[in-house]
């Protein structure tokens, strides 16, 4: 089972560094091209700079900006802007943040966590992944030597692990305590606390973990990364220790409670174009076989709001719901499968997919709408061409208002049960089926496989 150590996290001094808060930055996959710039403007220490760096024109193989990373990243530690800890510690993770206008707090842990190859069934993954972004972690791994930002795993508890967090976060004060200004660090909550933990309370969390499989939320394509890196490591030293002893066996991990009351996963709405001779009419036609439809107004602002809080309800206790935007002006059509048509999809014979992908709105999306009633193809519906993906609910309506796309489709979010039941099931969910959220940011506390283990 699952296998977590103490680390000597590698973090900023803010005597040299100022205000943490400035420093911080998302992971490399959710900074823009506009918010990099803003994160390098922000300070001259922004782990944007380590994370995902700039590429410059005059780039080659051998200068490039993961050369540029590792030698930033050098410099730091020899100046004494980036320190690891003297002792080797679990770290105690708060995160306070809003969400539909309700604060939330989530807890969780910062841990090394001990590399498991998919086939262990130990660490459980949801999603495919795509190479290129392998390959660029996978550069910057070599390059640095380090890791910047966390895989986000979740376990089962029981409240064993929250009762040891929380006496941790009152035994001392804590040894970052950062707020950040609302969208200074794309993804981020708005404050943001870290206890070191050590002696008998570290041994009781590595004690459970052992006896726990851990569920990727975000981060495959690092975790991924992580495992080559360990195997190409691995066979370039005849001398390596035993598997499980190297430091280049871990990697950095953020781990939170599926019950935890502030776990928030995020919608990810479908927008799509490009489809041939679109009649609207015949596609509400072909939807009212499967669907009973609800016409509701809409217009960025309250209208919108109540709409997607009639969505919301409208996907309670097991069904299927979703808003299409564009089929008729200033309007979304709320869709909710009938219980005749849940049935047959249930009984239809899917080669290849559980029962627990099945039961996620994105699938039934995907099959019963995108393909069936729209006609388009895999390659359409996985996000080539016709179809891209955004949170922004607002942003969706607005892109159709003004005709860069002719439909929007809102969903409901996934939720983190659904996700374990599909990583149980050893199947994959569509891509860009969910989306955690806050994000824990890179720069916080950072793992060294020179330093820290």
């Amino acid at each position: 089972m699952a296998g977590i150590r103490p680390f000597r996290a590698v973090r900023y001094d803010p005597a040299l560094v100022g205000d943490l808060a400035d420093v911080l930055a998302p992971p490399y996959d959710v900074i823009s091209p506009q918010h990099q710039d803003e994160l390098y403007a922000r300070s001259p220490f922004n782990a944007v700079r380590l994370e995902f760096g700039r590429e410059e024109p005059d780039d080659a193989p051998g200068r490039d900006r993961y050369t540029r990373a590792a030698a930033q990243y050098r410099a730091w530690l020899a100046q004494g802007i980036l320190r690891p800890n003297g002792t080797p510690a679990l770290y105690v993770y708060e995160e306070r943040f809003s969400y539909l206008e309700v604060e939330r707090v989530r807890l969780g842990l910062f841990a090394a966590l001990r590399l498991e190859p998919w086939e262990a069934d130990v660490i459980l993954p949801h999603e495919h992944t795509l190479p290129k972004p392998k390959a660029d972690r996978l550069n910057l791994l070599r390059a640095c030597k380090a890791v910047f930002s966390p895989i986000f795993l979740l376990y089962e508890d029981g409240g064993e692990v929250r009762c040891i967090l929380e006496a941790g976060t009152e035994a001392a004060a804590p040894l970052v305590d950062i707020r950040v200004e609302p969208g200074a660090v794309a993804e981020a909550a708005e404050r943001h606390r870290v206890w070191a933990l050590d002696g008998p309370a570290a041994e009781q969390l590595q004690a459970f973990f052992a006896g726990k499989r851990l569920f990727i939320a975000d981060g495959h394509h690092r975790y991924e990364t992580a495992l080559a890196y360990r195997d190409e490591r691995r066979a370039a030293d005849p001398a390596a220790p035993p598997v499980g002893e190297a430091p280049y066996d871990y990697t950095l991990a953020y781990l939170a409670d599926f019950d935890d009351p502030g776990l928030t996963v995020l919608p990810i709405h479908r927008l799509v174009r490009n489809v041939p001779d679109l009649d609207r009419q015949k596609l509400l036609l072909a939807l009212e076989r499967s669907f009973s439809i609800k016409i509701l107004p809409i217009a960025p602002g309250e209208f919108l709001r109540q709409a997607l809080a009639e969505l919301r309800r409208a996907g309670q206790n097991g069904a299927h719901a979703f808003g299409l935007v564009g089929a008729a002006p200033r309007a979304m059509h709320l869709l909710t499968l009938r219980p005749a048509a849940h049935q047959a999809w249930l009984a239809r014979p899917l080669t290849g997919h559980s029962e627990a992908w099945r039961r996620l709105d994105v699938s039934i999306l995907h099959t019963l709408v995108l393909r069936e009633c729209l006609g388009l193809g895999d390659e359409a519906v996985e996000g080539e061409g016709q179809v891209s993906f955004t949170r922004d609910a607002e942003a969706a309506v607005l892109a159709v208002e003004r005709g860069e796309y002719q439909l929007a489709f809102l969903l409901n979010p996934t939720t983190p049960r659904q996700i374990r039941d599909v990583a149980l099931a050893h199947d994959r969910m569509p891509q860009k089926s969910s989306f955690f959220w806050p994000k824990p940011p890179a720069g916080l506390v950072c793992l060294d496989y020179e330093r820290s283990l």
